[in-house]
């Protein structure tokens, strides 16, 4: 079988992580979700075709989330942290989207330089998904609030 995951803790952005994370997922919301709604509104522009449908797909994959932990738990489990975590990952995607759309990536060369922009981009990545994945998996926003600022005091 082909890899399910492809090193994403190493994405330089978030638009490369979503990429990364969960392929057969990704291929899945692409094909049912992405290209149908992509392909509606494109005669409107590219930036609102490719908005609608990252929109979509995070509404719906937000939405297969839930459905997934009613028919593991039986109970959903819809609350403030999951829907924050997806609110928040799907805006920044889309925002990443636009930007990428814009400032369209270049090669760089091997340098120094080159080198460490691409480890800064990784570790700001890294950084701003384990802190959206610490409040997904906390029971309430407070608790990761919580989490976060006793993290900041205790290494402050």
């Amino acid at each position: 079988l082909p890899e399910t995951n492809r090193r994403y803790l190493l994405a330089r952005s978030l638009t490369d992580f979503w990429r990364r994370v969960n392929i057969y997922w990704k291929d899945f919301m692409v094909k049912i979700v992405y290209f149908p709604i992509y392909f509606r509104f494109r005669k409107s522009g590219e930036a609102r075709a490719q908005v609608a449908a990252t929109a979509a797909v995070f509404v719906v994959t937000w939405a297969l989330h839930i459905y997934q932990s009613f028919w593991l738990l039986g109970k959903p489990t819809l609350s403030w942290p999951d829907s924050l975590f997806w609110t928040i990952l799907g805006l920044l995607v889309v925002g990443n989207t636009l930007y990428e759309m814009r400032h369209r990536r270049q090669r760089r060369g091997p340098g120094w330089r080159a080198r460490a922009i691409e480890a800064a981009q990784v570790l700001g990545t890294f950084t701003l998904i384990c802190t959206l994945w610490s409040l997904w998996s906390s029971p309430s926003v407070n608790a990761s609030v919580y989490l976060m600022t006793h993290w900041a005091r205790s290494n402050g």
